[in-house]
């Protein structure tokens, strides 16, 4: 599939090749949505691809399964990337997190205890000691309850009557010290580490020249039966924060000892992926443990100590306000909620900033991108007989527009593959057509990559991917002049293959093409070089290369054990980071099957 341009721009080259129907974002809605929301889609017919990856452009889709089971909301159709023949888009998807019915306040996994004794205890005949005795067993038993609150309660301080938990700011949970973590030399505590199964060693298969799995922890969490979606993984000063289910934890990236953690009454629906200002996150949380439960509460929490700041419900924008599929983007100390009508608030206080602002003919229907010091909106304008779109550079406190671009007709923007520089993916139709465009910091087009290019391999989403998600793509990243892209894989006698694209953002041109020796995916560009993580086959294990910015031959940096590449190949969809030599490794979505125990975060190293 080729490259294509939207008229009247500077002779380009494009997509071409006819896709399957989308209906793109159309204009302000004049009154609540078309039909009530959708159930999600049902479970996968079949079993996650070998590889653990999820396929690229032009993959062939899996027909949509079967509805999922009534007591298994989380079973839905995994959600593939641009490009994926046979499946249409579905922009406004409902959230199908919160279906299933959860345990109430406190920590996950806890069963409550039961005390080995105590006074007025019925003994054998049942005889519970007398009136007197029995008065001290209620007041005990009150005692103990009062006390189970006052902990489950985490960072919610329960309130009386019927009204909803109002949160205030809460100490930090203090940094727990936890057991040495075995290195993989055979002198630590090998299957017996923390986090580990008993009796098993991941580094037990590594050869010379291998990398270890620094520190990892299986899952302790009791999840539901569909599982626990997790949230991306942020890094501040030696810790990085991993997030999922109704908990947050800070390990250190050296060790992986907890450095402190922090618990949530409900699930955690939504988080940005860039952290704000003064290291501090808002995330979402649901305001219940019911199936009909709305991502709708805000709570702001600071990093470096694990402390809860202010707690918030989103305020609705109008009647037919939906507070499903959030997605939250941050920039600086302002982050967006993000959904049908948006709303932005401040990090620092929680004070509103804007909310669904509309500008003549356009509104904030076409979702937000961010980098920490700019703020992008992508609008729908017109109506559905004739929409039209923008792109705009807004002041995150204000929403007041620095710059408008507007996109050639009958195109829209929908996805935006780095901001800085600020390089946008555009789609023609129903699909008919894509565009990668690089517009300029003053929101002037700069180029589009040239004609005949084929299609880059983007992975759009996980399993649930907000349609509005404009930065939710993999396998691209940029420095201030090239854009890196994965192309698609093929299968050959050495296995699955693909190469790295590099492009120049200012002309649009194709400056090299890495040789094609394993599946890579780009995770950053740092000190010079492109670093890639090399996808685990069934007879080599993942890993990572770099290439130099300027162009040459993938060089191993990292080659993972081999004992772990069939851990690695069943992560079906993977959260991926590279810092400071580090590999982190989690998977979107952690099973909750009482049969399994899946890895919730592997990190690999030299």
């Amino acid at each position: 599939m080729l490259m294509s341009q939207p008229p009247n721009q500077p002779p380009q080259g494009g997509f071409g090749a006819p896709q399957d129907p989308q209906t793109p974002p159309a204009g302000a809605p004049q009154g609540p949505p078309p039909g009530a929301p959708q159930p999600p889609p049902g479970p996968p017919p079949g079993a996650p691809a070998p590889s653990g990856q999820q396929p690229g452009y032009g993959y062939p889709q899996t027909p949509p399964g079967p509805p999922p089971a009534a007591d298994n909301p989380y079973a839905t159709q995994p959600t593939q990337g641009y490009g994926y023949p046979g499946q249409p888009a579905q922009p406004g998807q409902p959230n199908p997190y919160g279906q299933q019915p959860q345990p109430g306040y406190g920590y996950p996994g806890q069963p409550p205890q039961q005390p080995a004794t105590y006074p007025g205890m019925p003994g054998p005949d049942g005889n519970g000691g007398g009136p007197q005795n029995k008065q001290k067993l209620m007041l005990i038993i009150g005692a103990a309850v009062a006390a189970l609150i006052v902990i489950a309660g985490g960072i919610y301080l329960v309130s009386g009557g019927d009204k909803e938990p109002v949160a205030k700011p809460t100490g930090a949970t203090k940094p727990t010290g936890a057991p040495s973590v075995d290195k993989g030399d055979g002198k630590g505590n090998g299957g017996d580490a923390p986090g580990r199964d008993a009796g098993t060693d991941l580094n037990s298969g590594r050869q010379p020249g291998d990398s270890k799995v620094l520190w990892n922890h299986v899952n302790d969490v009791d999840l539901p039966s569909g599982g626990g979606k997790v949230m991306p993984m942020w890094f501040v000063g030696d810790t990085v924060i991993h997030t999922y289910y109704k908990r947050m934890t800070a390990y250190g990236v050296a060790d992986g000892k907890k450095r402190w953690e922090l618990p949530f009454p409900n699930e955690v629906c939504a988080a940005p992926k860039l952290v704000g200002k003064g290291d501090k996150i808002v995330i979402a949380v649901e305001n219940n443990n019911t199936s009909d439960a709305d991502c709708n509460q805000l709570q702001q929490v600071d990093l470096k100590t694990g402390k809860a700041g202010w707690r918030k419900e989103v305020a609705k924008e109008n009647l037919f306000d939906i507070m499903s599929g959030l997605n939250l983007v941050v920039s600086g100390d302002t982050v967006v909620v993000d959904r049908t009508f948006p709303s932005a608030y401040r990090i620092s206080d929680g004070a509103k900033l804007f909310g669904d602002v509309r500008t003549g003919p356009c509104r904030m229907g076409g979702g937000f991108a961010s980098s920490p010091t700019k703020l992008l909106v992508a609008d729908t304008c017109g109506d559905t007989k004739n929409p039209t779109s923008q792109l705009r550079e807004i002041d995150p406190a204000t929403s007041k527009a620095r710059w408008t671009w507007k996109v050639p007709k009958e195109w829209t923007v929908k996805r935006v593959l780095s901001v800085e520089p600020l390089v946008v993916y555009l789609e023609k139709g129903k699909k008919e057509a894509g565009n990668i465009t690089f517009l300029k910091p003053n929101g002037t087009m700069a180029a589009q990559i040239a004609a005949g290019e084929p299609l880059p391999a983007l992975s759009c989403g996980g399993l649930f991917l907000s349609s509005s998600d404009l930065q939710g793509c993999t396998g691209v990243v940029a420095d201030a002049n090239t854009l890196f892209v994965q192309s698609e894989s093929k299968t050959g006698n050495s296995g699955r293959t693909n190469e790295i694209r590099a492009y120049d953002v200012n002309t649009g041109k194709r400056k090299w093409v890495s040789p094609g020796e394993r599946t890579m995916q780009p995770l950053k560009v740092e000190g010079g070089s492109l670093f890639a993580y090399t996808e685990a086959s069934y007879d080599k294990p993942g890993g990572v290369v770099k290439i130099p910015v300027t162009g040459g031959s993938p060089a191993p940096v990292l080659k993972n054990p081999s004992s772990v590449t069939p851990i690695e190949r069943n992560i079906f969809s993977k959260l991926l980071a590279y810092e400071g030599g580090r590999l982190f490794m989690s998977s979107d979505r952690i099973s909750g099957k009482d049969d399994e125990k899946p890895q919730a975060i592997l990190v690999f190293g030299n």
